[in-house]
């Protein structure tokens, strides 16, 4: 929530403090509200002359002194505003109460995806690291022969970096559960059953913390796991073909075309949503190869989300498609409830 000061057109002597609820929606705080109205009321702020708090059902007949400088004004507005925002005399109780609910629901739903996506990454890594390490034993005896020979190096490297990789992934995805045990998930869900003073105090709490994870580009730090995997399986890819073709080639020549072929479906999946909105192959470093292209074509790097305007985009093109389909959905649906409930 904004408290903001604006003049209006027919009092240029005062200045009008406003509540909206702007920082309500889903551009904001990133998920949608229920659709309840919330009367948010108008208010006048007096700057000088007035000490009696607002009545907001009749706040257009309170009085509009003049200030004697734009220091004095400046400070007895702020000195209203902080009264009228310390007694929660702005936003009701079922205001404070709708935010913490749908903020609660929203970061939980995106705490537990992000989670299961760290789980999965940290069990991977940790899989593939106890794979690595037999390896680097039998290949490091080559480093033992006096001078060693060039793939005797670039295997031995090859697998080195594919493990440090991979153990600091892990250790990436321990730090980010961390980080998100920090944000105090529940701090929302516990502040529903105290007073009022808490429930405020826990919202904005919410708010700040939630400020600062989008400031700091955590959703975007969440998915660079995936992208640390790929290089620890790229470079152990390349060391285990060198060090078949070097112990017998025609296996070499095996390992090298199936992982070629892996590799070009993942160059092809990832890349594909550059060019397509509606492509199901959306991963985050698809994420971030598309909203980069996107921000190529438009011109516009500063905005982000360009993938989803994109896609947006293509969604009210093909609208009345849409709507077309859902109509079917729904009737075939009901008939099938309809079905099984005859059964």
């Amino acid at each position: 929530m904004r408290n903001f000061l604006q003049q209006p057109s027919n009092t240029p002597e005062c200045w009008r403090m406003e509540v909206t609820r702007d920082r309500l929606d889903s551009s904001h705080f990133d998920y949608s509200p229920p659709n309840t109205a919330i009367p948010i009321p108008r208010v006048v702020v007096p700057l000088s002359g007035w000490s009696t708090p607002v009545n907001q059902l009749d706040v257009d007949q309170q009085p509009c002194i003049a200030p004697k400088s734009n220091d004095e004004a400046l400070q007895i507005s702020e000195a209203n505003v902080s009264t009228l925002t310390n007694e929660s005399e702005l936003l009701s109780k079922d205001v404070w109460r709708t935010y913490a609910k749908d903020a609660y629901h929203y970061d939980k739903i995106r705490f537990e995806f992000w989670n299961r996506r760290l789980d999965i990454q940290l069990l991977f890594a940790g899989i593939f690291s106890a794979i690595v390490i037999p390896l680097i034993a039998e290949t490091y005896v080559f480093l033992t022969e006096p001078g060693p020979p060039g793939y005797a190096i670039r295997i031995n490297m090859m697998f080195a970096i594919s493990l440090v990789v991979s153990i600091a992934t892990a250790v990436y995805c321990l730090h980010c559960k961390q980080w998100l045990d920090g944000y105090d998930l529940d701090v929302l869900r516990r502040s529903l059953t105290g007073d009022t003073r808490d429930l405020i105090t826990a919202c904005r709490t919410r708010q700040y913390r939630y400020r600062a994870l989008e400031r700091y580009q955590i959703p975007r730090i969440m998915g660079l796991g995936a992208l640390f995997l790929y290089i620890a399986i790229i470079t152990f890819s390349i060391g285990l073909v060198d060090f078949f073709c070097h112990m017998y080639p025609p296996i070499g020549i095996i390992v090298a075309s199936t992982a070629g072929v892996f590799v070009l479906l993942h160059i092809i999946t990832s890349v594909q949503p550059c060019f397509s909105p509606d492509s199901p192959f959306k991963s985050p470093f698809s994420y971030l190869l598309a909203n980069s292209w996107r921000g190529a074509v438009t011109g516009n790097f500063s905005t982000p989300g360009q993938v989803e305007l994109w896609e947006l985009e293509d969604i009210s093109k093909w609208k009345e498609s849409l709507d077309d389909d859902i109509q079917r959905w729904v009737l075939s649906d009901m008939s099938r409830k309809q079905r099984n409930m005859s059964i």
